[in-house]
């Protein structure tokens, strides 16, 4: 079966289309109630500024202008007071009052709606995704044909899913770009200091031997914070004060990275190939379309000869 016959026989599947109704209807509302809660938070943000709370003995505790402040209450995204017991030397992210330093609001960042809603692009993806197999399921119609009235071949079913891996695979460029310019501009500036890991990011009911560490470093007596990007394999019993170095931006310095760190070549590879596959599906979309009717054309002449 080519690929004609396929989207043919998709497009004549009611059962089928009613399921890519059925996608495409998902998505939407999961679409709607996203945005209702994540322009909901963006109202609110300005008074608010990312902390990074430690637990000392159960009393949660975050450094401002060099003060160490108390989390009197908690709040989760939707206004309710909520009751956290952060594990002793763990932190926790949280989003506190500007006017009330006391009041935080906590996002659970193991739940993935949360975490959608600091980091907006992943349900982006997931929605586009989402759609795109809705589309395709259910408005898989032929409509191309030639002169002759014979059908042609349409990308159109998979547009979405190219738009998809497309924009993923930008994504990913973009962050290993960020990093590499980020850690080369510091690596010439040439200023190391060295950080000692004293915590890692609390996870709710997690049970894995991997952690994101949390070190500080000093640069002109002043304390700064480092928080690993991503979680590492071990756990915090293990490494806790153990040092490593880091370059850091002398006018900036909570800019900082580590010093071992550079980049993440299987990301850089995947975010190229990515790019490179779906670029022609979406911008030489009728280049494509020809060459598949070609091959598809050759395939049959040689069929018709055996």
């Amino acid at each position: 079966m080519n690929y004609n016959e396929m989207n043919k026989n998709i497009g004549k599947n009611k059962g089928i289309n009613i399921l890519g109704v059925i996608f495409i209807g998902l998505g939407l509302l999961i679409l709607i109630g996203f945005l209702s809660s994540y322009f909901n938070w963006k109202s609110k943000e300005k008074n608010y500024s990312l902390q990074y709370v430690y637990s000392d003995n159960g009393n949660l505790t975050y450094e401002q202008n060099g003060n160490e402040v108390n989390v009197d209450n908690i709040y989760d995204i939707n206004g309710n007071i909520i009751s956290l017991n952060v594990p002793d030397k763990k932190t926790t992210v949280m989003y506190c009052s500007i006017d009330k330093e006391s009041e935080c609001i906590y996002f659970d960042l193991n739940d993935l709606y949360q975490y959608s809603i600091l980091h907006p692009f992943l349900i982006i993806i997931v929605e586009l995704f989402i759609i795109g197999i809705g589309l395709f399921l259910g408005f898989n119609k032929r409509t191309k044909v030639d002169a002759e009235g014979n059908e042609k071949s349409s990308l159109s079913p998979i547009y979405m899913f190219c738009i998809f891996f497309f924009v993923l695979g930008l994504w990913t460029l973009y962050n290993q770009g960020t990093n590499i310019y980020k850690y080369l501009t510091l690596k010439n500036e040439n200023n190391i200091a060295t950080a000692t890991i004293y915590s890692e990011i609390y996870r709710s009911n997690s049970s894995s031997e991997k952690y994101k560490p949390i070190a500080y470093y000093y640069v002109d007596g002043k304390r700064y914070l480092f928080i690993n990007d991503g979680y590492i394999d071990g756990n915090l019993e293990d490494n806790i004060d153990k040092t490593f170095d880091l370059y850091f931006d002398s006018k900036n310095p909570s800019k900082s990275v580590k010093k071992d760190d550079f980049i993440d070549v299987f990301l850089l590879f995947f975010g190229i190939l990515l790019v490179a596959f779906t670029f022609p599906f979406i911008f030489l979309k009728s280049k494509m379309e020809k060459r598949i009717d070609k091959n598809i054309e050759n395939i049959e002449n040689q069929e018709w000869k055996i």
